[in-house]
């Protein structure tokens, strides 16, 4: 009868295996036909188990020990083929043993990936057409843009509506920006996320980020359109600024939410909806005078320095 099963703990520990968990996959393994949701958080499990099969919704934080090879990571996804929801973390990852096929997920929604650097070599192997939510928490080694478009690509442009890059760990890390390569090159992306209403980002300068959101360079006739026109709330943490990047966020929310309710320019037919919520958080200060400019012309305005300032 079993339909839903949890075991988590809140800080990572350090774990033998746990035999009462169904792990094994022999004969004596437990039976469990009605089991479509597992989170597993900081708790050991078997990448083989039986538990991880034909599931709707799993989470997965495996503990800091854990060291799976990416093709058994894959495995896990192949064994629940119709999942709606994922969530995965891995600190410890192998290089792949046996080749990994592409891994076509058509019912999952909510896709959420962090950890080792090495996962990004999952993200390319899938293709995620229903995709709504995606939140990419990985380590920083090469530039993820470029993984990113290739699934919305594969993936025939998915319906993504949230849209989270290294916000979860922007708070444990110096940067995902690095050097001339960064995780994000540029945000050349945005433009093809018309459906995009929520979008967080950790650790990025700000610059380019809000050059890609404000209006499209060039005249009138040159013009292509805005980037995420549906964008309602924008979230940026941990990220770098300079004396400019304000006056260029000042742009941004002027052109996207003109005064006095007023509608933003249509250009290439779209007209942007106003920006509804923006947070900077762990942000140099802005200043009270544009914080509160910033206030007069979007509902939600939220605005904290990094801790120990």
């Amino acid at each position: 009868m079993l339909k839903e099963f949890e075991v988590s703990s809140a800080e990572a520990g350090f774990y033998a295996e746990w035999p009462w968990l169904p792990n094994c996959g022999d004969s004596n393994a437990a039976s469990l036909p009605k089991l479509r949701s597992v989170t597993l958080q900081h708790t050991p499990f078997k990448w083989s188990s039986p538990m991880l099969h034909n599931l709707e919704h799993l989470s997965l934080r495996a503990v800091p020990t854990s060291h799976l090879p990416l093709d058994r990571i894959q495995g896990i996804l192949s064994a629940s083929p119709q999942l709606k929801t994922l969530s995965i973390h891995f600190q410890g990852v192998l290089p792949s043993v046996l080749a990994m096929s592409p891994l076509t997920l058509p019912n999952l929604t909510s896709f959420s990936i962090g950890g080792h650097y090495l996962l990004t070599q999952l993200v390319d192997t899938l293709t995620l057409p229903s995709l709504t939510s995606l939140t990419m928490d990985i380590e920083s080694r090469d530039p993820i843009e470029d993984t990113l478009s290739s699934l919305l690509t594969r993936s025939s442009s998915p319906p993504l509506a949230h849209l989270s890059i290294a916000y979860g760990t922007a708070s444990s890390v110096a940067s995902f920006y690095y050097g001339p390569g960064g995780i994000v090159i540029s945000w050349n992306i945005l433009a093809e996320l018309i459906h995009l209403k929520t979008l967080e980002v950790g650790g990025t300068p700000f610059e380019p980020l809000l050059t890609a959101l404000g209006p499209p360079d060039g005249d009138l006739n040159t013009m292509t359109s805005w980037a995420c026109p549906n964008l309602q709330s924008l979230s940026m943490k941990s990220c770098q600024s300079q004396d400019e990047d304000v006056a260029k966020l000042v742009q941004v929310i002027e052109a996207r939410n003109p005064g006095g309710g007023a509608v933003a320019q249509a250009i290439g037919g779209v007209t942007p909806v106003r920006l509804r919520t923006l947070e900077l958080l762990e942000c140099p200060s802005m200043g009270p005078d544009i914080v509160k400019w910033l206030r007069s012309r979007v509902d939600r305005v939220v605005c904290t320095e990094p801790s120990g300032r």
